[in-house]
């Protein structure tokens, strides 16, 4: 148990000209001109409030004289606000049950910045695995509204690799499309099919082995039926079930092998992508090879295929030549997309929902 002993002292003030820190200033000179018994009602008031402060924080918050010594609010000192305007508090690790942050405090591992959940900075609400902030500083694909603190300039943004490792339920994986469900553009499919200058993959470049390969899905859709997905993890998680192929894919793929021939598809829907990736939906295909050589950067027929590809409907491309598309990867294949910015939309239901539920 400690105890203080406090000695009051009957004149006006404190007559030393030293700073007074740890309470601040709480014994101030007297204006000289008051009368001797107001100068009196004033310091004792002043001497009570003081004797307050100081049992509320030495009893409740358990202060001890270093932190009564470092309280007059200077960013970075313990119990005042962190440094480079984070909207945080400084103080001992322990006592903070939010998201902490090293260097925005004076001091060492003693005195650190604690950000409240839900603030800028912080953790996100509602068991939402991400940080809070503005929307600028994160890919449209992981920004969730209302689980953050304040208005539209500090969302969510979820950790990609939560949202990446996060496996499909047992009864999607098993999910079949019922016996009446069809697709259309079946008649396209088959000319792909019979194609002399196309060549379907019969596996993944992951080498797992399933019947979502790009020969099989094609087989299915020239039968009408919805073409299976993958369902396992390699650098992105496969949802598994199944999906309508785009008919403008078919049409792409013909006319590319009308013009110049010599063309492998290696994915369409199956295979592992990024989140939310269009290959889920049936509305993204990946090409290999044009004119019998894989498609990498000195590959002449990537312009071509670019065009024809945005001819057939495709709202998005990405390529190995970063002089025709600026989307990174993609060193050794042509990927065209159909219905990007509808896909867009459609993640924030999906993140609702549950990915990969609603595919």
């Amino acid at each position: 148990m400690i105890f203080f002993f406090f000695f009051f002292q009957a004149e006006d003030g404190i007559r030393d000209a030293q700073e007074s820190r740890g309470l601040g200033d709480v014994y101030k000179r007297q204006v000289s001109t008051q009368s001797t018994g107001d100068s009196l009602a004033i310091n004792m008031a002043t001497r009570v409030a003081a004797l307050l402060l100081l049992w509320n924080a030495t009893v409740v918050l358990g202060w001890t004289e270093e932190d009564w010594l470092e309280s007059d609010k200077t960013p970075g000192l313990p119990n005042a606000p962190c440094l480079s305007g984070v909207a945080g508090v400084c103080g001992r690790p322990s006592s903070c049950q939010a998201r902490l942050i090293s260097g925005k405090c004076h001091g060492g591992s003693d005195n650190v910045c604690c950000i409240p959940n839900g603030a800028p900075g912080g953790n996100c609400l509602r068991g939402v695995v991400g940080t809070c902030g503005l929307p600028s500083g994160c890919a449209a694909s992981l920004l969730v509204s209302g689980k953050c603190s304040g208005g539209s300039d500090n969302v969510c943004c979820q950790t990609l690799s939560t949202i990446r490792r996060r496996a499909p339920s047992s009864s999607l994986r098993r999910r079949a499309p019922s016996s009446s469900e069809s697709c259309t553009g079946a008649d396209l499919w088959a000319k792909v099919l019979n194609h002399p200058q196309i060549t379907l993959a019969s596996t993944h470049s992951s080498g797992k082995v399933d019947t979502a390969n790009a020969r099989q899905e094609v087989v299915d859709a020239a039968g009408g039926k919805r073409a299976t997905r993958s369902a396992y993890y390699s650098g992105g998680q496969g949802p598994g079930g199944s999906t309508c192929l785009e008919p403008a894919m078919a049409r792409f793929l013909l006319q590319l092998a009308d013009e110049i021939g010599g063309v492998r598809v290696n994915e369409v829907a199956g295979g592992t992508h990024s989140t939310y990736s269009s290959h889920y939906a049936g509305h993204a295909v990946d090409v290999g090879s044009v004119g019998g050589a894989r498609m990498t950067s000195g590959n002449p027929h990537i312009r071509k295929t670019l065009e024809l590809c945005k001819a057939n409907g495709a709202d998005w491309q990405c390529s190995a030549d970063k002089s025709l598309t600026k989307c990174s990867g993609h060193s050794s294949w042509t990927h065209c997309q159909w219905n990007k910015w509808k896909r867009e939309l459609d993640k924030q239901t999906m993140r609702a929902k549950g990915w990969p539920s609603v595919l």
